[in-house]
């Protein structure tokens, strides 16, 4: 049985799926979304979100659908339209919950939501690739510093001199340095110059997975249906593929110390307190 949030979070996926569907966008359920799919079908027990990613250009084009089509109950939450959200994804968002997420350093109140992020392209030559994400990560870094007091604190697969500089930006302000949605325009923009359309590899620039990230746009495309708690999205083409080069084996139950979930706790819920 789902609990109360795993529920809420697929009704937002399907909800959102609807949105796709009835305006040609194209979308893909990702990261642990598949995984869950293909060893659970559906939520990874441990687990209470939903992952779409989404070509860039229909990932814009969702925005414009849903700033035009206000809905009383559901909302697209970007760091262009919230002054208090700092993330490079948007979220597809259920207003009549709140939770408390204290997931990060500085615990904040949220709405249930669904992830989707932005596909991009990379370039064919190698080479030119390599240069092309290093830039990235500098990029990335920098915003991570901007933005520390919302880092998640959760993660262990940090490699080490990462975990170093996160220590050292908890204790020097550098986020009065640098303006975190300033930062965030200049990874867009950057991310922006190759069109996922044009490209032969494909990514989620800011996905948690960095270069693991990058594959040829063949595993995505062109997708194919994916079994989730009795409802069907589309998924990556070659989904062998890509659960292996972000899990290894992935059909492993991870350790109960490896099971990382979010730190939810419900403040509100369809209009009651909690």
């Amino acid at each position: 049985m789902l609990s109360d949030i795993q529920q809420c979070s697929l009704d937002l996926a399907l909800e959102l799926k609807n949105i796709c569907e009835q305006n040609n966008l194209k979308y893909f359920i990702s990261g642990g979304t598949v995984l869950g799919s293909v060893r659970h079908s559906g939520f990874i027990p441990w687990d209470d979100d939903i992952d779409f990613a989404m070509p860039r250009s229909d990932y814009e084009k969702l925005k414009t659908i849903i700033k035009n089509n206000k809905s009383s109950r559901y909302w697209l939450v970007t760091y262009e339209n919230n002054q208090e959200y700092n993330e490079a994804n948007m979220k597809f968002v259920d207003k009549d919950t709140l939770l408390l997420d204290e997931t990060t350093l500085i615990p904040q109140k949220v709405n249930v939501w669904v992830d989707i992020f932005p596909l991009d392209g990379l370039p064919s030559n190698e080479k030119k690739r390599q240069r092309y994400f290093k830039k990235l990560l500098f990029l990335r870094m920098i915003y991570q510093f901007s933005n520390i007091k919302h880092i998640n604190t959760l993660r262990e697969d940090r490699k080490l001199i990462e975990q170093v500089l996160i220590k050292i930006a908890q204790l020097i302000p550098l986020n009065k340095i640098f303006n975190t949605k300033k930062r965030l325009k200049i990874i867009d923009n950057y991310l922006k110059n190759i069109s996922y359309e044009e490209a032969n590899y494909v990514f989620v620039g800011m996905g948690i997975h960095k270069e693991k990230e990058i594959f040829l746009k063949s595993v995505y495309e062109p997708g194919q249906l994916m079994d989730f708690e009795n409802e069907k999205f589309i998924g990556p083409h070659d989904k062998k593929i890509f659960l292996t080069q972000f899990y290894g084996d992935y059909l492993k139950i991870p350790s109960t110390d490896k099971q990382i979930a979010h730190k939810l706790t419900v403040v509100e819920w369809r209009g009651k307190k909690k």
